[in-house]
């Protein structure tokens, strides 16, 4: 969109459009230079991420030679990474945390392993942790935003050395978010350190084998394979894959987003588009949570392809027209994640803008959170009650919001993580899970038990 002064017919603010957010510039200070004229003063603000930057020109002048189009070419990629030891692929074991995300571990210049999670959806980050024990102290303030309306606000630092087994990539900036403690918690495991995003799949052929539960880096320009499955090819908006699907007979763009755990997500403004809004929005009340924070949302099921691969009758999740952070985005139709995706061996290949997913792997499906209980772990010796779904186990054993859990069928939660929680209440449906379970405040604690059920029709 570009706004004109009617006065005098000068660009006055032009708007885009990007994947969850909105491009305003302004122009002011128009002054005429050999007879072109230029915007001596810019100032550039993105609301829904809540950044401001503002440019002033000091001084300008015009080249009157033609300009060699060759100065608009991509440049070349700088190689910054390599395999170790003259090896063409590096193969590290991952842990699947049972629910929608893969960690494997990572050396920071030379100090570690630690646990980072593979994340197609976003970037190179640690978290405020990591960074602090690492002395990595971050530097300038930019804006972070996804699921949820929330916006938190990140610095960057620089990495020399990041080594995930034989495989290094050098010289990185990488941002620090404050995370959490709460989106961290892996239970008695150490803490998610940060998230391995595009800067690795720009450098390597990343491949997921699910039997062994390995992650292999091969270069991309060493990667000659033809994997097993299916190949699906990708575009992209931003920085994320998008691959051609559908749901429920109606095609879009749909978002391969490894760090999504929670359910597939059906996008607000794709389906208030293809009339899908009224059948989405009947589902079940359920709380999403993301970089920005928890969010209400909506849950159903619906059938999901990606290219010729189907899933049907998929849990889908649905947040509605929201004005900020990823489900914002008019640019998709939706994101299938890893919690979708972990019954595949993977392999995604960017430098031929492909997918290879392999649906022979055989591996079991996973049922969905059957208790109807989202929990928070707010400090180490328990989780806190943060959404209990309508007509639920959790609501019919008379569990409240705000209300602590001490133990899950029998299990200490100093010694669970809540994806350990969400796999136990994943069981199958009459299952009995007992629950200690007390005030926020210091009250008397009760024993309840939880009788398992499908909580999503």
């Amino acid at each position: 969109m570009l706004r004109f002064e009617k006065a005098n017919g000068l660009l006055r603010q032009s708007e885009i459009s990007l994947w969850s957010s909105r491009l305003i510039r302004h122009y002011s200070d128009w002054r005429e230079i050999d007879g072109v004229l230029i915007p001596f003063a810019e100032k550039d603000e993105s609301p829904e991420d809540e950044s401001l930057e503002l440019i002033k020109i000091d001084a300008a002048k015009v080249n009157p030679q033609n300009v060699d189009g060759k100065i608009f070419e991509r440049p070349p990629n700088i190689h910054d990474y390599a395999v170790n030891g003259d090896k063409i692929s590096a193969t590290v074991p991952y842990e699947d945390d049972g629910v929608g995300r893969i960690f494997v571990p990572v050396f920071i210049d030379g100090n570690g392993p630690y646990p980072f999670e593979i994340d197609t959806g976003g970037h190179l980050i640690l978290t405020s942790a990591t960074a602090e024990k690492l002395n990595l102290n971050p530097i300038g303030n930019a804006s972070a935003t996804g699921g949820g309306s929330g916006v938190m606000h990140q610095g960057t630092v620089r990495a020399k050395d990041i080594r995930i087994g034989d495989a290094v990539i050098r010289d990185q900036p990488v941002w620090v978010i404050p995370l959490p403690d709460s989106s961290n918690d892996r239970g008695p495991r150490a803490p998610r350190a940060g998230f391995l995003g595009l800067e690795l799949f720009e450098r390597f052929a990343v491949q997921l084998n699910r039997k062994a539960k390995t992650v292999t880096l091969t270069p991309l320009e060493k990667f000659n394979e033809k994997p097993q499955g299916v190949r699906l090819p990708i575009c992209f908006t931003e920085d994320a894959p998008l691959t051609r699907g559908s749901f429920n007979g109606v095609s879009g763009d749909f978002e391969l987003d490894s760090g999504n755990a929670g359910p597939a997500i059906i996008e607000g403004y794709w389906a208030h588009e293809h009339g899908l809004e009224s059948l989405l929005a009947r589902g079940l009340p359920w709380a999403g949570s993301g970089i920005g924070g928890d969010y209400g949302a909506k849950l159903s099921r619906g059938d999901i392809t990606l290219g010729p691969i189907k899933f049907p009758h998929e849990v889908v999740s649905y947040a509605g027209l929201v004005q900020r952070g990823s489900e914002s985005t008019k640019l998709q139709a939706g994101v299938v994640g890893e919690s979708s995706l972990y019954r595949f061996d993977m392999v995604y290949d960017y430098a031929r803008e492909h997918v290879w997913i392999d649906p022979k792997t055989d591996v079991p499906q996973r049922a969905f959170n059957r208790a109807g209980l989202r929990l928070k772990k707010e400090k180490p010796t328990a989780f806190t009650v943060v959404f209990v779904a309508p007509n639920s186990p959790a609501e019919a054993a008379g569990i409240k919001n705000g209300e602590q859990i001490l133990s899950i069928n029998e299990k200490p939660a100093s010694r669970l993580s809540y994806s350990d929680a969400v796999v136990i209440f994943s069981q199958s449906e009459g299952t009995e899970i007992p629950l200690l379970a007390g005030p926020k405040a210091d009250g008397p604690m009760r024993r309840v038990s939880l009788r398992l059920k499908e909580i999503v029709p």
